[in-house]
């Protein structure tokens, strides 16, 4: 249980130096902060005109697609808040001697890794909070 807790410390750490560190260039934060919420918000009105000119599209309900449209925002979101980083792990740990200096580090080198990729796709959340 203690582990568990230092690991969660750990994990919070992470997530608000990444969180200042992608704040810190706002124009940067603004712009995919908008694209995302902008991206959402098209993907709703593209349903809702398709289904102003076509009332029932084979039985499906407006409401049942926009159900859709946030789960698989929700699923994305957390698919790419958590797994995505294994796409760039051998070029950013392997290849640029990151691991190293993971595995130097007092923790379990899995959870380090983790947390880090994590804190970086902070802005995955809002599609996930959009999705929801």
């Amino acid at each position: 249980m203690r582990e568990l807790f230092r690991l969660s410390g750990i994990a919070l750490e992470f997530f608000k130096r990444n969180l200042q560190g992608f704040m810190a260039d706002t124009g940067n934060f603004w712009t995919y902060f908008v694209s995302i919420f902008l991206h959402k918000a098209l993907a709703v009105v593209f349903i809702s005109v398709v289904y102003a000119n076509i009332p029932d599209i084979n039985g499906w309900s407006y409401y049942e697609l926009l159900f859709i449209l946030g789960f698989f925002s929700t699923v994305s979101g957390l698919f790419y808040s958590v797994f995505a980083w294994t796409l760039w792990f051998p070029s950013a740990y392997i290849l640029n001697n990151g691991l190293d200096r993971v595995l130097t580090l007092p923790a379990p080198p899995y959870f380090l890794v983790l947390f880090e990729e994590f804190g970086k796709s902070v802005m995955e959340i809002l599609s996930v909070i959009l999705g929801i």
